[in-house]
C-alpha cells in the first residue's frame, strides 16, 4: 500500500475530508473538494491502483470513502466515509487507467466518482460513466518521509533517563518516569493494539502504534511498530486513528509486571506488513524488536551496577505512604536460608566513607536504624557525571569491607534486617538504598547533612 494525493483534473482541486481536531472521525463525513494542502485531511492509502482496491482515509484507517445512498431517490450519491468493517462490500473500488489519469470506480453499484464543483469545499458524488474530466484524477504518491514534516520522530516521554536498557532478555528500554507523566506517540502512525485493562498479563495496560519508518538510514525496513507498556491509562482513542508524532496517548504507570511506576518502550522495525500503518490486531510477540535508542541517542547513559541479585522493590523514592522515604527497598520474594545471603554490590567505584555496626536497639545512639550500613563517596570521574556522589546501603546483615577503596560491582556485604525499618519482605530482609549527590566532595559522613537525595531509579543499571 501507499499513501496518495488524489486530484481532480477538471478542477485541480483534491480529494479532502474536515476533520479539524484530527482524530474524531465518523461514518457520515462528506468527502469535498479542496484547494492542496499539507494536512493529512487529504491523505489516502491506496491498497493498489486496480481492480478491488480499498482506498483508506489515513486519519482513520477503519474508513474509506463510500456512497452515502444508492437508492433511486434524489440524494445525489453524496461520496461519503463510512466504516470498513461490515460494510467490506461497499469498500471496494475498480481504479481504472484512462491516458495518464484514472477513473474510480464504486464496485457494487459501478457509479464513478465526480465532481460536483470547482469552489473549495464542493462535493463529491457518485454517477455514471460520462466523458467528461470531473471523473478524471490523478494519484500522487507520498512517500513516508515526505508525509511527514519536520523531526520524523521524538521522545515517547519528557525523562531522559534510564533504568534498564534493551538486551536479549529485555524487550525496550525502561524510561524513568513518575505515576501520572504523559506519554507520546513516537511519530505519525496509526494505532494497531490497546489494552486498557490491565488483566494481569505482563504488559499491563498497553498501546502500540504502526508506522512508517521514520529513518531508513538507521535501521533498514519500511515499517516500524512502537510499543508502550504499563502505563496508567490510555487515551479514548480508537483502534485504527491515526495520531501524529508527539501527541499524548496515555500516562505512565506501573501495571502488569512492573515494580514502580515507569515507562516500557519497545520498537520493532521491519519490512513485515502486518506492521504496516492500518493493520491492526498483530500479536507483539511476533514482531522483530531492536534497541530503541539506536533512534533516541539524548537519554542519560549513566550506568550504575544493580545493587543486588534480586530486581523486587517493596518501597520507592518518596512513596507516598512514606513521603520520607529517602530511598528505595529492594526485597526477597521468599526468604530461606540461603537467600539470605544475598549479596550486596557497589553501585560504583568509591571509597568506604563510613561503616556502621549495629549494636542493638540503643535509641541514644544516632545511627542506631540504619542496622549495618555503609557510605560510600563517588567522584564525579568514577560517576561520569558532574558532580559527587555518596551511596548508601542499610539494613545489611553483614559487610565484607569497612574501609578503603571499591570497584563497581564489588561485593560489599549480604541483606540482612537490622536496624529499624518497614519492609514487606517475608522476614524483613532486604537493602535500603539511598543516594545523595552535592556539588562538592562530601566531608562529615552523617546522613541528612550536605547534598541533596535523588531517587536511585533516576540511573541507568546493568544486571549481571
Amino acid at each position: 500500500m501507499s499513501i496518495y494525493k488524489i486530484k481532480n483534473v477538471a478542477t485541480n482541486k483534491y480529494l479532502h475530508v474536515n476533520i479539524p481536531n484530527g482524530t474524531a472521525v465518523s461514518s457520515g463525513e462528506s468527502v469535498v473538494l479542496c484547494s492542496e494542502s499539507d494536512t493529512n485531511e487529504q491523505w489516502w492509502d491506496v491498497s493498489t491502483l486496480s481492480n478491488n482496491a480499498v482506498i483508506r482515509f489515513v486519519i482513520n484507517y477503519r474508513y474509506s470513502p463510500n456512497i452515502s445512498c444508492d437508492c433511486d431517490c434524489d440524494c445525489g450519491n453524496k461520496c461519503e466515509l463510512q466504516v470498513i468493517s461490515g460494510n467490506e462490500s461497499n469498500s471496494f473500488m475498480n481504479i481504472i487507467k484512462t491516458g495518464s489519469y484514472y477513473k474510480i470506480q464504486h464496485r457494487s453499484t459501478s457509479y464513478y466518482l465526480t465532481a460536483d464543483g470547482t469552489y473549495n469545499g464542493a462535493d463529491t458524488y457518485w454517477d455514471t460513466a460520462n466523458g467528461s474530466n470531473a471523473q478524471l484524477w490523478q494519484f500522487t504518491e507520498i512517500t513516508p518521509y515526505e508525509a511527514i514534516s519536520g523531526e520524523d520522530y521524538t521522545y515517547p516521554n519528557e525523562s531522559r533517563k534510564i533504568r534498564e536498557e534493551y538486551s536479549a532478555d529485555h524487550s525496550g528500554i525502561d524510561i524513568v518516569a513518575n505515576e501520572g507523566d504523559e506519554v507520546y506517540a513516537f511519530a505519525n502512525g496509526v494505532i494497531s493494539y490497546k489494552q486498557d485493562v490491565d488483566n494481569g498479563d505482563s504488559k499491563g495496560i498497553c498501546i502500540a502504534i504502526n508506522h512508517h519508518n521514520p529513518d531508513i538510514t538507521i535501521e533498514s525496513g519500511l515499517y516500524a511498530t512502537s510499543i508502550y507498556m504499563h502505563l496508567s491509562s490510555i487515551r479514548n482513542l480508537e483502534i485504527g486513528t491515526f495520531v501524529e508524532k508527539g501527541q499524548l496517548i496515555g500516562y505512565v504507570g506501573k501495571t502488569g509486571d512492573a515494580d514502580v511506576p515507569h515507562l516500557h518502550f519497545a520498537l520493532a522495525v521491519g519490512s513485515n506488513n502486518t506492521m504496516r500503518p492500518g493493520v491492526t490486531g498483530v500479536s507483539l510477540a511476533s514482531l522483530n524488536l531492536i534497541d530503541p535508542e539506536k533512534y533516541l541517542t539524548e537519554y542519560v547513559n549513566i550506568k550504575f551496577r544493580w545493587p543486588t541479585d534480586s530486581r523486587t522493590i517493596s518501597c520507592g523514592f518518596k512513596d507516598p505512604r512514606y513521603l520520607d522515604h529517602d530511598g528505595i527497598d529492594i526485597i526477597l520474594i521468599t526468604v530461606n536460608a540461603q537467600e539470605k545471603l544475598e549479596p550486596i554490590y557497589a553501585i560504583a567505584d568509591g571509597t568506604i566513607e563510613r561503616f556502621f555496626p549495629w549494636i542493638g536497639l540503643e535509641e541514644d545512639n544516632d545511627y542506631w536504624s540504619y542496622g549495618v550500613c555503609l557510605f560510600i563517596k563517588h567522584s564525579p570521574e568514577q560517576t561520569e557525571t558532574d558532580y559527587y556522589m555518596r551511596s548508601m546501603y542499610m539494613h545489611m546483615d553483614r559487610v565484607t569491607v569497612t574501609s578503603g577503596n571499591v570497584t563497581k560491582g564489588q561485593i560489599i556485604g549480604y541483606m540482612g534486617n537490622t536496624g529499624y525499618y518497614i519492609s514487606s519482605s517475608p522476614d524483613g530482609t532486604h537493602l535500603h538504598l539511598s543516594i545523595k549527590c552535592s556539588e562538592f566532595e562530601f566531608q562529615h559522613g552523617t546522613y541528612y547533612s550536605e547534598g541533596e537525595f535523588v531517587d536511585p531509579m533516576n540511573y541507568k543499571y546493568y544486571f549481571e
